[in-house]
């Protein structure tokens, strides 16, 4: 389920995933470089991680590598680490026609059973058509992350 609410000058993307497996299996695949490398990004996308500092204050940066081998850096600074709760994070493109225009992204993670429910918000988003090309990018990630937790994530 996801959500778009905004004004002209910030957007907000709210999305809903249950995963079937313990939050604490959900926060390490946020959180540990090795397993975000195997299913953060789009369906078909491959990430080189060249900085990941899952602390507060510790830096990111990463590349997706679209099928076609299109880079698209992105880069940013944890700002919340609640172990098995919360992650918080910026989010700043290095290129195209947002770069360099900074948006936060929290994750929640609540227990539901031996279930999680995943809350994610992308704020600050410059328009609805960003929002839009965004949910479709985590909509995406979240289907991997499914698969990954699935497989070899616990």
């Amino acid at each position: 389920m996801a959500e778009l609410q905004g004004t002209p000058a910030t957007h907000l993307l709210s999305m809903r995933r249950t995963l079937q497996a313990p939050r604490e299996a959900v926060f390490r695949a946020f959180t540990d470089p090795a397993k975000v490398q195997q299913w953060y990004g789009p369906r078909g996308f491959t990430i080189e991680i060249e900085k990941f500092e899952a602390r507060v204050g510790g830096p990111y940066r990463l590349c997706m590598i679209a099928p076609d081998q299109k880079r698209h850096w992105l880069r940013g600074e944890f700002l919340i680490i609640q172990p098995h709760e919360r992650v918080s994070f910026t989010w700043v493109w290095e290129q195209g026609d947002i770069a360099g225009l900074e948006s936060l992204v929290s994750v929640r993670l609540d227990a539901k059973g031996d279930a999680t429910e995943l809350l994610l918000e992308h704020r600050r988003l410059p328009s609805e058509s960003s929002a839009k090309a965004h949910e479709g990018g985590w909509a995406s990630s979240f289907e991997c992350l499914a698969d990954f937790i699935a497989t070899e994530g616990r």
